[in-house]
């Protein structure tokens, strides 16, 4: 009879044990699952931030490059550049991480990553502003280059004035 109940009782605590250990693994999918959509969010939004810094550096290069504090704004979009090259990596890598820490099943290691990659997220947020800074930089350069460009492909517009003996004639500077 003891062996029975002691039968029993381990049939039942393993079960539970069982249970509880499917349970974890299930935890620990549904947290890898949220934290990989998050990661897939931040690579959808470095990936829309870094066409847009693209497009931002074809503009760029259409203004005419002697135009004054033009350079400070270049310095700008190189580190808005560098920080998307950066910020791609990063994604990458965290998904790597997140990955290797669910596979070693250390939960620890899991909370540490998806703490970082919630941060990535504030960061992409503060990103997006630095482009859409960056953009609104750059249009009253766009402007004046297409001032300059309209006014060099007009040619001269005032009239020329010939001079006589060192004097310049009443006739074309009386209009």
């Amino acid at each position: 009879m003891r062996t029975l109940v002691f039968l029993s009782l381990s049939l039942a605590l393993g079960a539970i044990s069982l249970a509880a250990c499917k349970q974890k693994k299930e935890d620990v999918e549904a947290g890898k699952a949220a934290v990989s959509q998050c990661l897939d969010e931040i690579n959808i939004e470095i990936g829309k931030l870094q066409k847009a810094t693209a497009d931002i550096r074809v503009r760029f290069n259409a203004v005419r490059e002697d135009l004054p504090g033009l350079e400070t704004l270049r310095s700008k979009l190189f580190a808005v550049e560098e920080v998307m090259g950066v910020e791609g990596a990063r994604v990458k890598w965290l998904s790597d991480e997140l990955n290797a820490a669910v596979v070693s099943g250390n939960e620890e290691q899991i909370q540490k990553v998806s703490a970082t990659i919630r941060g990535s997220i504030e960061g992409s947020k503060k990103l997006g502003t630095t482009v859409v800074d960056l953009a609104d930089q750059l249009l009253p350069f766009e402007r004046v280059d297409t001032q300059l460009r309209a006014l060099a492909d007009a040619g001269p517009s005032f009239p020329r004035v010939k001079a006589k003996n060192r004097r310049i004639s009443a006739r074309v500077t009386a209009k």
